[in-house]
Protein backbone atom coordinates (compact mmCIF):
# COMPACT_ATOMS: atom_id res chain seq x y z
CA UNK A 1 0.00 0.00 0.00
CA UNK A 2 1.68 3.51 -1.05
CA UNK A 3 2.06 5.27 2.19
CA UNK A 4 1.04 8.79 2.36
CA UNK A 5 2.89 11.81 3.72
CA UNK A 6 1.59 15.43 5.48
CA UNK A 7 0.12 16.99 2.46
CA UNK A 8 0.92 20.33 1.14
CA UNK A 9 -0.58 22.48 -1.01
CA UNK A 10 0.10 24.93 -4.17
CA UNK A 11 -2.00 28.20 -4.36
CA UNK A 12 -2.96 28.68 -7.70
CA UNK A 13 -4.03 31.77 -9.64
CA UNK A 14 -7.43 30.03 -10.48
CA UNK A 15 -8.01 27.89 -7.81
CA UNK A 16 -10.48 29.95 -5.79
CA UNK A 17 -12.14 27.18 -3.92
CA UNK A 18 -8.49 26.61 -2.57
CA UNK A 19 -8.17 30.26 -1.72
CA UNK A 20 -11.31 30.38 0.28
CA UNK A 21 -10.40 27.40 2.29
CA UNK A 22 -7.06 29.88 3.08
CA UNK A 23 -9.76 32.35 3.82
CA UNK A 24 -11.29 29.85 6.50
CA UNK A 25 -8.18 29.54 7.92
CA UNK A 26 -8.88 25.49 8.14
CA UNK A 27 -5.58 25.10 6.52
CA UNK A 28 -3.45 24.90 9.60
CA UNK A 29 -0.19 22.77 8.59
CA UNK A 30 1.08 25.30 6.18
CA UNK A 31 3.44 27.41 7.16
CA UNK A 32 2.96 31.36 7.65
CA UNK A 33 5.06 34.52 9.05
CA UNK A 34 2.68 35.10 11.72
CA UNK A 35 2.37 31.37 12.58
CA UNK A 36 6.19 30.02 13.46
CA UNK A 37 7.03 33.04 15.58
CA UNK A 38 5.00 31.40 18.72
CA UNK A 39 6.32 34.14 21.29
CA UNK A 40 3.50 36.54 21.07
CA UNK A 41 1.03 33.16 21.16
CA UNK A 42 -2.53 33.60 19.89
CA UNK A 43 -5.00 30.89 19.86
CA UNK A 44 -6.55 29.21 17.02
CA UNK A 45 -9.52 31.21 18.13
CA UNK A 46 -8.36 34.50 17.59
CA UNK A 47 -5.97 34.13 14.15
CA UNK A 48 -9.15 32.28 12.46
CA UNK A 49 -11.39 35.29 13.65
CA UNK A 50 -13.33 33.33 15.39
CA UNK A 51 -15.36 35.49 18.60
CA UNK A 52 -16.83 33.89 22.02
CA UNK A 53 -15.26 30.35 23.64
CA UNK A 54 -16.04 28.27 20.90
CA UNK A 55 -16.30 23.96 20.62
CA UNK A 56 -17.39 23.10 17.82
CA UNK A 57 -17.95 23.97 14.06
CA UNK A 58 -18.88 22.21 10.56
CA UNK A 59 -18.56 23.76 7.86
CA UNK A 60 -20.84 22.37 4.70
CA UNK A 61 -20.60 23.78 1.07
CA UNK A 62 -23.54 24.10 -1.04
CA UNK A 63 -24.73 25.19 -4.90
CA UNK A 64 -26.72 28.28 -4.24
CA UNK A 65 -30.40 28.52 -4.95
CA UNK A 66 -32.30 31.72 -4.89
CA UNK A 67 -35.71 31.49 -3.34
CA UNK A 68 -37.92 33.91 -2.56
CA UNK A 69 -35.32 36.42 -4.11
CA UNK A 70 -32.65 35.54 -1.66
CA UNK A 71 -29.47 33.15 -1.91
CA UNK A 72 -30.21 30.33 -0.04
CA UNK A 73 -28.55 26.43 0.17
CA UNK A 74 -29.28 23.95 -2.69
CA UNK A 75 -27.90 20.28 -3.17
CA UNK A 76 -24.60 19.66 -1.16
CA UNK A 77 -21.46 20.28 -3.63
CA UNK A 78 -17.78 19.23 -3.16
CA UNK A 79 -14.54 20.76 -3.53
CA UNK A 80 -11.86 18.73 -5.34
CA UNK A 81 -8.45 20.59 -4.70
CA UNK A 82 -5.93 18.69 -3.91
CA UNK A 83 -5.10 14.72 -4.38
CA UNK A 84 -5.13 14.29 -1.09
CA UNK A 85 -8.03 15.51 -0.27
CA UNK A 86 -10.44 14.67 -3.23
CA UNK A 87 -13.89 14.60 -2.96
CA UNK A 88 -14.37 16.90 -0.30
CA UNK A 89 -17.99 18.02 0.98
CA UNK A 90 -17.37 19.81 4.25
CA UNK A 91 -15.31 19.63 7.43
CA UNK A 92 -15.39 19.82 11.29
CA UNK A 93 -13.23 20.86 14.20
CA UNK A 94 -13.50 20.91 18.02
CA UNK A 95 -11.45 23.32 20.31
CA UNK A 96 -10.32 22.92 24.00
CA UNK A 97 -10.96 25.60 26.69
CA UNK A 98 -7.95 27.69 25.89
CA UNK A 99 -9.19 28.47 22.42
CA UNK A 100 -6.86 25.62 20.46
CA UNK A 101 -7.72 23.48 17.96
CA UNK A 102 -7.61 19.76 19.08
CA UNK A 103 -8.77 17.94 15.73
CA UNK A 104 -10.21 18.34 12.61
CA UNK A 105 -11.96 16.12 9.76
CA UNK A 106 -12.73 16.28 6.21
CA UNK A 107 -15.32 14.51 4.71
CA UNK A 108 -16.70 13.20 1.28
CA UNK A 109 -19.92 14.07 -0.07
CA UNK A 110 -21.64 10.59 1.20
CA UNK A 111 -20.42 11.28 4.72
CA UNK A 112 -17.58 8.94 5.19
CA UNK A 113 -14.06 9.96 6.34
CA UNK A 114 -11.38 11.30 4.16
CA UNK A 115 -8.90 12.35 7.10
CA UNK A 116 -8.40 13.62 10.36
CA UNK A 117 -6.01 15.60 11.91
CA UNK A 118 -5.23 16.04 15.26
CA UNK A 119 -3.18 18.36 16.98
CA UNK A 120 -1.25 18.31 20.43
CA UNK A 121 0.22 21.15 23.18
CA UNK A 122 2.66 21.26 25.60
CA UNK A 123 2.50 22.45 28.97
CA UNK A 124 2.94 25.54 27.54
CA UNK A 125 0.10 26.10 25.17
CA UNK A 126 2.01 25.43 22.20
CA UNK A 127 1.37 23.06 19.02
CA UNK A 128 4.06 20.40 19.03
CA UNK A 129 2.55 17.59 16.96
CA UNK A 130 -0.27 17.07 14.49
CA UNK A 131 -1.20 13.16 13.42
CA UNK A 132 -2.92 12.62 10.49
CA UNK A 133 -5.09 9.83 10.20
CA UNK A 134 -6.53 7.74 7.22
CA UNK A 135 -8.49 5.31 7.59
CA UNK A 136 -6.93 2.75 5.04
CA UNK A 137 -3.68 3.34 6.96
CA UNK A 138 -2.98 2.36 10.62
CA UNK A 139 -0.46 4.91 11.40
CA UNK A 140 -0.71 7.91 11.05
CA UNK A 141 1.33 10.93 9.21
CA UNK A 142 3.15 13.04 11.56
CA UNK A 143 4.45 16.28 12.07
CA UNK A 144 6.60 17.63 15.03
CA UNK A 145 7.26 21.06 16.29
CA UNK A 146 10.12 22.24 18.63
CA UNK A 147 10.77 25.64 20.09
CA UNK A 148 13.98 27.45 21.48
CA UNK A 149 13.92 28.97 25.25
CA UNK A 150 12.04 32.23 23.25
CA UNK A 151 9.16 30.08 22.31
CA UNK A 152 10.18 30.31 18.91
CA UNK A 153 9.21 27.34 16.40
CA UNK A 154 12.45 26.74 15.16
CA UNK A 155 12.09 23.24 13.44
CA UNK A 156 9.16 21.40 12.23
CA UNK A 157 9.52 18.09 10.73
CA UNK A 158 7.45 15.77 8.66
CA UNK A 159 6.99 11.55 8.71
CA UNK A 160 4.93 9.58 6.39
CA UNK A 161 2.66 6.56 7.73
CA UNK A 162 5.22 4.55 7.42
CA UNK A 163 7.50 6.49 10.18
CA UNK A 164 10.12 7.36 7.94
CA UNK A 165 11.84 11.06 7.63
CA UNK A 166 10.13 12.73 5.02
CA UNK A 167 11.28 16.61 5.36
CA UNK A 168 12.18 19.05 7.54
CA UNK A 169 12.46 22.85 7.76
CA UNK A 170 14.30 25.33 10.28
CA UNK A 171 14.05 28.61 11.21
CA UNK A 172 15.92 31.66 11.98
CA UNK A 173 14.51 34.70 13.96
CA UNK A 174 15.93 38.31 14.14
CA UNK A 175 16.28 40.53 17.45
CA UNK A 176 12.10 41.38 17.17
CA UNK A 177 10.88 37.51 16.69
CA UNK A 178 10.46 37.91 13.30
CA UNK A 179 11.39 34.83 11.15
CA UNK A 180 13.85 36.08 8.68
CA UNK A 181 15.11 32.64 6.86
CA UNK A 182 13.47 29.27 6.27
CA UNK A 183 15.81 26.31 5.21
CA UNK A 184 13.79 23.04 3.73
CA UNK A 185 15.66 19.88 3.51
CA UNK A 186 14.61 16.75 2.10
CA UNK A 187 14.77 13.17 3.59
CA UNK A 188 18.42 12.53 2.70
CA UNK A 189 19.13 15.64 4.61
CA UNK A 190 20.11 17.77 1.05
CA UNK A 191 18.82 21.42 0.58
CA UNK A 192 15.56 21.44 -1.14
CA UNK A 193 14.83 25.20 -0.77
CA UNK A 194 15.94 28.33 1.26
CA UNK A 195 13.29 30.93 2.10
CA UNK A 196 14.65 34.47 3.24
CA UNK A 197 12.16 36.94 4.49
CA UNK A 198 12.56 41.13 4.98
CA UNK A 199 10.32 43.31 6.41
CA UNK A 200 9.64 47.09 5.71
CA UNK A 201 7.20 49.67 7.43
CA UNK A 202 6.96 48.32 10.75
CA UNK A 203 6.67 44.93 9.64
CA UNK A 204 3.50 45.72 7.45
CA UNK A 205 5.34 44.98 3.92
CA UNK A 206 6.94 41.38 4.34
CA UNK A 207 9.33 40.29 1.01
CA UNK A 208 9.54 36.61 0.91
CA UNK A 209 11.65 35.43 -1.39
CA UNK A 210 12.63 31.83 -2.01
CA UNK A 211 16.03 30.04 -3.14
CA UNK A 212 16.95 27.45 -4.76
CA UNK A 213 19.89 24.84 -3.74
CA UNK A 214 22.47 26.71 -6.01
CA UNK A 215 21.06 30.03 -4.85
CA UNK A 216 19.46 31.09 -7.29
CA UNK A 217 16.01 32.64 -7.33
CA UNK A 218 12.93 30.55 -7.38
CA UNK A 219 10.52 33.02 -7.10
CA UNK A 220 9.51 36.29 -4.91
CA UNK A 221 6.11 37.20 -3.07
CA UNK A 222 5.76 40.14 -1.68
CA UNK A 223 3.05 41.22 0.98
CA UNK A 224 1.32 44.48 2.28
CA UNK A 225 -0.92 44.92 5.41
CA UNK A 226 -3.09 47.25 7.01
CA UNK A 227 -2.78 48.87 10.26
CA UNK A 228 -4.78 45.30 11.93
CA UNK A 229 -2.37 43.26 10.23
CA UNK A 230 -4.76 42.38 7.15
CA UNK A 231 -3.46 41.14 3.90
CA UNK A 232 -4.43 43.99 1.71
CA UNK A 233 -1.96 43.29 -0.99
CA UNK A 234 -0.01 40.51 -2.89
CA UNK A 235 2.72 40.44 -5.92
CA UNK A 236 4.26 36.97 -6.92
CA UNK A 237 7.49 37.64 -9.22
CA UNK A 238 9.06 35.15 -11.14
CA UNK A 239 13.23 34.30 -11.16
CA UNK A 240 13.29 36.58 -13.94
CA UNK A 241 11.92 39.56 -11.33
CA UNK A 242 8.83 39.82 -14.03
CA UNK A 243 5.83 40.09 -11.88
CA UNK A 244 3.71 37.14 -12.49
CA UNK A 245 0.33 38.03 -11.01
CA UNK A 246 -1.20 40.18 -7.55
CA UNK A 247 -3.51 40.44 -5.11
CA UNK A 248 -5.49 42.53 -3.34
CA UNK A 249 -8.20 42.03 -0.31
CA UNK A 250 -10.24 43.76 1.38
CA UNK A 251 -12.09 43.19 5.04
CA UNK A 252 -15.62 44.02 6.67
CA UNK A 253 -15.93 45.96 9.92
CA UNK A 254 -15.94 41.98 11.59
CA UNK A 255 -12.82 41.16 9.83
CA UNK A 256 -14.01 38.80 7.47
CA UNK A 257 -12.16 38.68 4.04
CA UNK A 258 -15.18 40.35 1.78
CA UNK A 259 -13.34 40.38 -1.51
CA UNK A 260 -10.33 39.12 -3.51
CA UNK A 261 -9.29 40.41 -6.85
CA UNK A 262 -6.56 38.56 -8.91
CA UNK A 263 -4.19 40.22 -11.26
CA UNK A 264 -2.68 39.07 -14.68
CA UNK A 265 1.11 40.16 -15.12
CA UNK A 266 -0.10 43.20 -16.99
CA UNK A 267 -2.21 44.42 -14.20
CA UNK A 268 -5.41 43.69 -16.25
CA UNK A 269 -8.51 42.26 -13.49
CA UNK A 270 -8.59 38.33 -14.03
CA UNK A 271 -11.12 37.45 -11.37
CA UNK A 272 -13.07 38.87 -8.67
CA UNK A 273 -14.00 37.09 -5.60
CA UNK A 274 -16.63 38.39 -3.05
CA UNK A 275 -18.60 37.22 0.33
CA UNK A 276 -22.01 38.32 1.39
CA UNK A 277 -22.27 37.07 5.22
CA UNK A 278 -24.97 36.47 7.54
CA UNK A 279 -23.31 36.36 11.24
CA UNK A 280 -24.64 34.45 14.64
CA UNK A 281 -25.10 36.31 18.34
CA UNK A 282 -21.46 35.96 19.13
CA UNK A 283 -20.24 37.83 15.69
CA UNK A 284 -19.28 34.86 14.09
CA UNK A 285 -20.36 34.12 10.58
CA UNK A 286 -22.43 31.73 10.11
CA UNK A 287 -23.48 31.64 6.16
CA UNK A 288 -21.39 33.20 3.11
CA UNK A 289 -22.49 33.25 -0.08
CA UNK A 290 -19.24 33.51 -2.54
CA UNK A 291 -19.43 35.01 -5.36
CA UNK A 292 -16.67 34.74 -8.49
CA UNK A 293 -17.44 37.38 -11.43
CA UNK A 294 -20.18 38.36 -9.60
CA UNK A 295 -21.87 35.30 -10.11
CA UNK A 296 -22.90 32.97 -6.87
CA UNK A 297 -20.85 29.65 -6.83
CA UNK A 298 -20.86 28.41 -3.56
CA UNK A 299 -23.26 28.56 -0.42
CA UNK A 300 -21.27 28.11 3.01
CA UNK A 301 -22.59 27.17 6.06
CA UNK A 302 -21.24 27.37 9.64
CA UNK A 303 -22.46 25.52 12.71
CA UNK A 304 -21.20 26.46 15.55
CA UNK A 305 -21.57 25.61 19.27
CA UNK A 306 -19.93 27.39 22.47
CA UNK A 307 -19.11 25.98 25.88
CA UNK A 308 -21.29 26.74 28.49
CA UNK A 309 -20.52 30.09 30.08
Amino acid sequence: MREIKIPTHQITKKNYAFRFLIFLAVVVLGFSISGCNQAKKENDLTSGNLKGKVKFLRLTTYEPVEKFGELTKGKRVKFSYSSAISDFAFYSEHFDMQGNQTDFAYYKSDGSLIMTFVREYNDKGYHIKTSNYFPQYKSPAVRRFKYNEKNENTEITDYSTNGELTNKSTFIYNSEGKPVQKSNYKADGSLSSRVIYKYKNEGREVDKSTYEPDGSLRFKLINKYDDKENLVESYNYKSDGKLLYSKTYKYGNKGNQTEIKDFDSNGDLDEKVTFKYKFDHQGNWISAVVFVDDKPKYFIQREIEYYSE
